[in-house]
């Protein structure tokens, strides 16, 4: 049996016309019942925390703007992620765009 792990985080976005957006994005994460249980009573060592999430979150982001904005999924998340980068804590560019990602939220669904 598989739970979840539901991430939750909200954001200021700027487009290709350079107007900030802000918005929110969840990312669910999937884990078993024995990495669970291997993690007994230390949960948050299942959890992405830091700049690794905040990887995961601007890449998504930046994932579905660029696909809108072309009309067609012709962009991968990983070519985003080789181009993504960091320009303080929490603000990532790609290009002309970026956002700023507030302190993201966590929670376990059993």
């Amino acid at each position: 049996m598989k739970r979840s792990i539901r991430y939750d985080v909200d954001y200021v976005f700027a487009g290709f016309d350079n107007i900030e957006k802000y918005g929110h994005w969840t990312y669910r994460d999937e884990i078993t019942d024995l990495e669970l249980k291997n993690a007994g009573e230390n949960i948050e060592n299942l959890v992405f925390t830091g700049q690794m999430l905040d990887e995961i979150f601007a890449t998504e982001i930046f994932y579905q703007y660029v696909t809108q904005q072309i009309g067609a999924p012709c962009v991968t998340t990983n070519a985003i992620f080789e181009h993504l980068h960091n320009e303080d804590d929490g603000v990532y560019t790609l290009g002309s765009l970026s956002v700023s990602l507030m302190e993201p939220t966590y929670q376990l669904d059993m």
